[in-house]
């Protein structure tokens, strides 16, 4: 009998059996992942929700801002679900003595941060589910001491903490005024440093401005570029920003963010100049301080599909933002090694206070012109100096047939303000200088130099194309040559020959560039210094540098600080000078600062060695340790004459790897 293959009852059965437990733990489990993602989805809405609230906090533009930052609540409802959000605050403040975090015992101390928790409650299928996200906001200011930094009256004080060195700036290069008498803060302008991009004839000239206090510390760091580009003109109009706007911090003024505001723009294929062409255009017809790049140019526009425009920018919250224009109120021609010294740089520093002072009460009083030009140097001493300081300035201007030398120039910038800002500045405050925007800015580099067809027989001044400064701190003069005057043939007496610097007051003027526009282009200064060539020669010149010193700390290998004052006690420096005459250089300490400064006069015409040492038997000092002639520097004739002298490094030999820490210009 044949047997027939197939299935039988009791088989069918336990497939059954199987096919059905299977499914209902399938279908079990399928709950328990739909359960499981829509539980994950409104816990991903909760953190977003906790997220949001934070950032919400954070973004506060003022001290009262973030004083205002207290507990709450509110309810919001997304895919029919209804959350509760919660945030309860506390008050932090730094105490200097414990070095820790305190809850303040009083409303009178300061805030230094707020602890944030915030919570979200919501009920999903009947259970009850809760999220909750902690972080710490901090007064948001570019200000340092404290853990987050010296926040000033503006952003309450802030209490010890890491601080940030500044190591100032060399004579005559480098000008710091004091902004703040009874504290010793001052402010300082980099040299600037053109950069000549590789796309076209776009250039970039960057520079800070900082202020630091009686320790050195910085407190405000501007980090500025000026911008020469080609753009190219949109049809359409876009949200794009507004000027910066300026804020008082208690140290001096500071900028925040323009708003937004539909208007023309501009692109560019540098991505430097992005920004720039983007943004530098003027709201249309609006006359609101806010709302113009140039108070004196309002409506600032561009036509045509290429155009070039110039840029102020500066770096706010990480990013370049384009600045109000600069407004130029003072350009001097300096004769050769004239700022190099301490009295005639007192005397300059009066200038500038001056100046700046006589602008601000026109801004005050609404009379501000745009050809305001304020009083020269030369006339300004005049009116003001001995006749020892006259005579010390116009000896500089007596030239030898034959003999070159560096000239300088420097400009005076100063912002316009707004008036709730102009009312706040009281010149019977011994700080009013903290209270206005202002830079003095060597600009011996950037400006054009000239002579007149009559004197060119007179003289020779160079004035060779703007290029990139690779190396601004030790070969600052080294790439082009600008303001560098030879005397080639003797003026009669009392017929003096004179030597201009030119400049535009606005942007292009800081990068060599030509008039962005007719209004551009009318607005020039000139500085024009007289002088005389005569029979003779230089004997003697006189240079200065700068000496930085890094010490240990409590005996600590690895902890460098800066010096004392004390520290210089036994420095001794000496020359040598290509003749061979060896003479003693003087050694000057400043008080306010690990630093000290040095003075010698060698023959002119030839390069001179420069030795440094400790007079010492127990020296726990060696100087520029790194390079490859330690102890020493040498300088050619033009790094003396242009004032090309390098930063000497004084280290303690106790400090790990001491021979690898450089000196910083």
């Amino acid at each position: 009998m044949k047997r027939q293959h197939g299935f039988g009852l009791i088989e069918v059965m336990l497939a059954f059996i199987i096919v059905a437990a299977t499914a209902g733990t399938l279908l079990q489990l399928n709950k328990s992942y739909l359960e499981y993602s829509r539980d994950g989805r409104s816990r991903e809405v909760a953190m977003r929700l906790a997220e949001s609230k934070l950032d919400e906090l954070r973004r506060f533009q003022t001290r009262s801002g973030f004083d205002a930052i207290a507990n709450g609540s509110d309810s919001i409802s997304l895919n029919d679900i209804a959350y509760g959000r919660s945030w309860a605050v506390t008050t932090y403040s730094w105490n200097s003595v414990s070095l820790d975090w305190v809850t303040p015992s009083s409303s009178v101390q300061d805030t230094g941060k707020k602890q944030v928790a915030v919570t979200v409650n919501w009920t999903d299928a009947g259970e009850a589910h809760s999220f909750s996200l902690d972080s710490v906001i901090a007064p948001n200011t570019p200000t340092s001491g404290g853990p987050f930094g010296t926040s000033g009256d503006s952003f309450g004080s802030g209490k010890g903490g890491p601080k940030v060195a500044h190591t100032p700036g060399a004579l005559p290069d480098v000008i710091a005024m004091v902004i703040d008498p009874g504290s010793g803060i001052k402010q300082e302008t980099t040299k600037p440093a053109p950069e000549i991009s590789k796309k076209g004839n776009d250039v970039m000239v960057s520079f800070d401005a900082v202020t630091y206090d009686a320790s050195g510390d910085s407190l405000i760091k501007s980090d500025s570029r000026t911008l020469y580009c080609t753009c190219e003109t949109q049809s359409d109009t876009k949200s794009t920003r507004k000027p910066a706007a300026p804020i008082a911090l208690a140290q001096g003024l500071y900028w925040e963010n323009g708003g937004l505001a539909d208007k023309g723009w501009g692109d560019s294929s540098n991505e430097n100049c992005i920004t720039c062409c983007n943004n530098h255009y003027d709201v249309p017809s609006s006359n609101l301080f806010a709302d113009n790049y140039n108070q004196f140019n309002k409506g600032h526009m561009h036509s045509g599909s290429t155009y070039f425009e110039s840029c102020r920018m500066l770096r706010i919250d990480g990013y370049y933002q384009v600045m109000p224009d600069w407004n130029l109120i003072s350009l001097n021609v300096f004769p050769p090694g004239y700022l190099a010294d301490a009295t005639n740089v007192t005397l300059y520093q009066g200038y500038i206070k001056n100046v700046v002072q006589a602008y601000i009460s026109e801004l005050k009083a609404g009379t501000q012109t745009a050809d305001h030009k304020a009083i020269s140097y030369p006339d300004w001493l005049s009116a003001n100096g001995t006749a020892e300081q006259q005579a010390s300035f116009d000896d500089l201007t007596v030239l030898f047939l034959g003999s070159s030398y560096q000239f300088a120039a420097r400009a005076v910038y100063v912002d316009l303000l707004p008036q709730g800002l102009l009312d706040k500045v009281d010149f019977n405050d011994d700080n009013w200088l903290a209270r206005v925007a202002f830079n003095d800015v060597n600009v011996t580099l950037l400006a054009d130099w000239k002579l007149s067809v009559a004197d060119d027989i007179h003289l020779d001044v160079t004035n060779e194309n703007i290029n990139t400064i690779v190396d601004p701190g030790s070969d600052y003069f080294g790439t082009y040559s600008r303001g560098y005057v030879t005397g080639e043939l003797i003026t009669l007496l009392n017929l003096p020959v004179s030597v201009s610097a030119e400049m535009k007051r606005y942007n292009s003027g800081l990068t060599g560039g030509n008039a962005i526009s007719a209004f551009d282009g009318s607005n020039v200064f000139t500085s024009a210094l007289n002088v005389a060539v005569v029979e003779g020669s230089i004997s003697e010149v006189t240079f200065d540098g700068v000496i930085q010193c890094l010490t240990t700390q409590n005996n600590n290998s690895t902890m460098a600080v800066s010096c004392s004052k004390n520290d210089f006690g036994k420095t001794v420096v000496t020359v040598t000078d290509g003749l061979g005459v060896n003479s003693d250089c003087t050694v000057v300490k400043d008080a306010d600062v690990a630093t000290a400064r040095y003075q010698c006069t060698v023959s002119a015409g030839v390069g001179a060695t420069v030795t440094f040492s400790e007079n010492s038997n127990n020296s726990n000092f060696v100087f520029n340790a790194g390079t490859t002639n330690p102890n020493t520097i040498s300088l050619s004739t033009l790094d003396i004459t242009s004032g090309n002298i390098p930063c000497v490094l004084q280290i303690s030999k106790h400090i790990t790897d001491y021979g690898a820490v450089t000196c910083t210009p």
